[in-house]
């Protein structure tokens, strides 16, 4: 992660960040490396809003993203229920019909200490976004500390 990007962005203080997704996005980013992953080795920035482009740079996302920009926008709310439950389950597709921009739960973009950055945790609430046509999603931002 470039130190421009890491300065760029603001904290938004009207959201936040999930306990459990830093660990889960840990816990992910430890099949990269040997090294033991503990939150308190790693800075963390966010959630600040980060442009679906952006998150380019960390991830392949054309490779695993369920939808294209504004697909889920095309369908039916029936339809759109069972398209997120047929994804992700009806537990998830029951939370992610009430997410708009504001509120949906922050993703966790980890870079590792050699360098290697990746979206760790928050796929299936960034393929949303983009099927949902949003330009935005909050963003964690876990850097090792020097």
């Amino acid at each position: 992660m470039t130190v421009d990007l890491w300065e760029r962005y603001r904290v938004n203080p009207k959201k936040t960040a999930r306990a459990q997704d830093i660990v889960d996005a840990l816990d992910h980013m430890q099949d990269f490396t040997s090294t033991p992953l503990r939150k308190q080795d790693f800075k963390i920035k966010g959630p600040v809003d980060v442009s679906i482009d952006s998150l380019y740079q960390f991830d392949d996302i054309d490779a695993w993203a369920e939808w294209r920009p504004g697909d889920l926008t095309l369908m039916d709310p029936t339809e759109r229920f069972n398209e997120l439950d047929s994804f992700r389950g009806k537990e998830w597709a029951h939370r992610a019909v009430h997410w708009t921009p504001e509120n949906i739960p922050a993703i966790v973009v980890v870079e590792l200490p050699d360098g290697f950055s990746a979206i760790a945790d928050g796929r299936g609430r960034v393929s949303y976004a983009i099927g949902m046509g949003w330009k935005k999603i909050p963003t964690i931002f876990l850097r090792p500390k020097k």
